[in-house]
């Protein structure tokens, strides 16, 4: 795993600057948490195929869970088809199910993908860039 780009994922996440929605990654520049995964790898650099259609934002081709380019970037193992399992609740759970299902906010998310990821202390983390 790539911590230092799962910390931009978090940072990103706790930043407050994202809207979030359910059920795609990017509808009218809302997003859930996986479709902040995809901002922070273009943000950073990683090139995608970006397409519009109807206010539904599609990454490589990907509209519901993260590309496997932005997998890969990460460096994610515990994933099933582009869904990264997160630890919320003392259980493994699907981002999408925490962002969709559960409805947890994108700060709560952020805990998830902090302690599951073992990252730091959030102190630690926003004094990066």
């Amino acid at each position: 795993m790539n911590k230092n780009n799962l910390r931009k994922w978090y940072r990103a996440l706790a930043s407050g600057d994202y809207l979030q929605t359910s059920g795609t990654l990017n509808s009218y520049s809302r997003f859930c948490c996986l479709g902040v995964a995809c901002e922070v790898a273009i943000d950073n650099g990683l090139d995608l195929e970006i397409a519009t259609s109807e206010g539904i934002t599609a990454y490589n081709n990907e509209s519901l869970v993260m590309p496997q380019s932005v997998v890969d970037w990460f460096g994610l193992e515990d994933v099933i088809d582009g869904n990264p399992y997160l630890l919320w609740d003392e259980e493994m759970r699907l981002a999408t199910h925490l962002n969709d299902n559960d409805q947890l906010s994108f700060a709560q998310i952020a805990e998830a993908v902090r302690v599951t990821y073992d990252l730091g202390t959030h102190e630690e983390i926003m004094e990066e860039k």
